[in-house]
């Protein structure tokens, strides 16, 4: 009996190995993932901007040998920029879902800004640079980073002169 019982056991174990890897191949990484690693390596003292690039990579399901400071990682994200939306949570009165780099505004993790965008927009890589001046359509009107982070300012100056 164990004999007859043995080759059913191993194609059970196998067919269950087989299924859990197409679950986990099936599965679609979000932007959200990219904010909840950049979040989780920011809290445990790794590598954001590592963390950052790759989540950025495996969402587009990008080469994921390209360097973060790169022309190409430049024209991945200057190019797929405005795809780069999630739910908002601080700013849900305002508006349902942010940019990424807002969402990291929103949620005060500077670092994002400091270490990621400041970089390629600023000092750029043999003259290309990151596009901060890419704008989404909010509420029928153009808003670019700048214009988010003025936002803030101008609310926060209201707030404090009240």
């Amino acid at each position: 009996m164990t004999k007859k019982l043995i080759p059913f056991l191993i194609i059970t174990l196998l067919f269950f190995n087989f299924n859990l890897f197409a679950q986990e191949d099936n599965y679609k990484y979000t932007v959200e993932d990219i904010g909840d690693d950049f979040i989780e390596a920011l809290d445990n003292g790794e590598d954001t901007i590592e963390s950052f690039r790759s989540g950025f990579l495996k969402y587009l399901k990008a080469d994921a040998n390209i360097e973060m400071f790169s022309e190409e990682m430049i024209d991945l994200l200057n190019k797929h920029l405005s795809i780069l939306t999630m739910e908002s949570y601080m700013s849900k009165k305002v508006r349902e879902k942010a940019s990424l780099f807002k969402f990291a505004i929103d949620l005060r993790y500077y670092k994002i800004i400091s270490d990621i965008v400041y970089p390629l927009s600023c000092q750029g890589i043999n003259g290309k640079k990151l596009d901060i001046n890419l704008y989404e359509i909010i509420d029928g009107e153009k808003e670019t980073l700048l214009d988010y982070v003025e936002k803030i300012l101008t609310k926060t100056r209201k707030l404090c002169c009240l």
